[in-house]
């Protein structure tokens, strides 16, 4: 490597050969969990916020669980975002990945922004009592 080669470079580099160090140290880096665990999150060209909506919006991509789109959501809020923004990163990515990745999605973030989404539904469209 040349004392002129970019960061980017070497970064790029290393990921598409698979070096496993690099990647277990991307990986501990970027975590949703790791400034929990005292690690350093990455000194690269996005902050922390930006970094953690960005890490939100590929669990919704990718179709993550409730539990994964939650600690998304908690590292989001830890980074100073907002329960608009949190939504508008559902929104933003639509187009994206398609209405139906983030229908599908929808319930878990609103659970995880403390929203009471089958409250509200209930509420709004009450299910007809039934007689016997």
């Amino acid at each position: 490597m040349t004392a002129e080669t970019r960061e980017y470079e070497d970064a790029l580099r290393r990921l598409a050969i698979d070096d496993e160090e690099f990647v277990a140290l991307i990986l501990a880096r970027y975590s949703a969990t790791s400034t929990a665990e005292g690690l350093e999150p990455g000194h690269g060209a996005i902050d922390d916020y930006t970094r953690r909506l960005v890490a939100l919006a590929a669990l919704i991509a990718v179709g993550s669980g409730p539990t994964s789109i939650e600690a998304a959501v908690s590292a989001a809020f830890g980074a100073g975002a907002s329960r608009d923004q949190i939504v508008e990163v559902l929104l933003s990515i639509t187009p994206a990945v398609g209405a139906g990745r983030v229908v599908s999605c929808a319930p878990a973030v609103a659970a995880a922004i403390g929203y009471d989404l089958d409250a509200d539904l209930e509420q709004l469209h009450p299910v007809a009592a039934t007689s016997d």
